[in-house]
This record gives structure tokens, sequence and C-alpha cells, in this order.
């Protein structure tokens, strides 16, 4: 039996939260730096930072947070990262 839908939801915005002070830098300098293969797909910063951070949480529940989650999330594959209707908001709480 998976844990509590609050503690779930508690446990990733912690851990999520840390993690995207890394991400977000680390995604924009990567943004800018694949400016070629990215912007041939009309993909934008905040487009890109939203596939980002789909795939920091189903990799977050595939691993140190496996225990909360029964099924955790699917990994979005580069190919759909122009489909993606993310984006992270400066208030963005999980």
């Amino acid at each position: 039996m998976g844990a509590p839908a609050v503690v779930r939801g508690v446990m990733l915005l912690l851990v999520r939260g840390i993690l995207l002070w890394l991400l977000v830098p680390a995604g924009a300098c990567v943004w800018l730096i694949a400016a070629v293969p990215v912007w041939r797909r009309q993909v934008g910063l905040g487009q890109f930072l939203g596939w980002l951070d789909l795939n920091l949480v189903a990799l977050l529940e595939r691993t140190i947070l496996r225990p909360f989650f029964r099924t955790p999330r699917t990994w979005t594959p580069w190919q759909d990262v122009d489909a993606v209707g993310h984006h992270i908001g400066f208030l963005d709480p999980a």
C-alpha cells in the first residue's frame, strides 16, 4: 500500500523544490547552448524547462521516492517536447 497523498505530495514538493534550484539555471544554459536543435523544434525556454521538470518528477518517483509511489509517472520523450503544455511558473508549488 502506498503512502497517503499528502505525504507523497509533501515529499515530492520538498525534494523537487530543492532540485529545481539546480535544474532551472542548468536547463537555461543547455537551452542556450543547444540552440539549433531546440529552436528548430520551436521550443521556448518555458516549455523546455517544463519538459525537464516533468522528467525530474518521473525520475524522483522512480528512484529516491519510489517507496511512496505505487505507479510512478512515465518519462516524457524528447520527441514530445514540442507538445508539452507544462511550464514552470514562478510560484509553481508542485
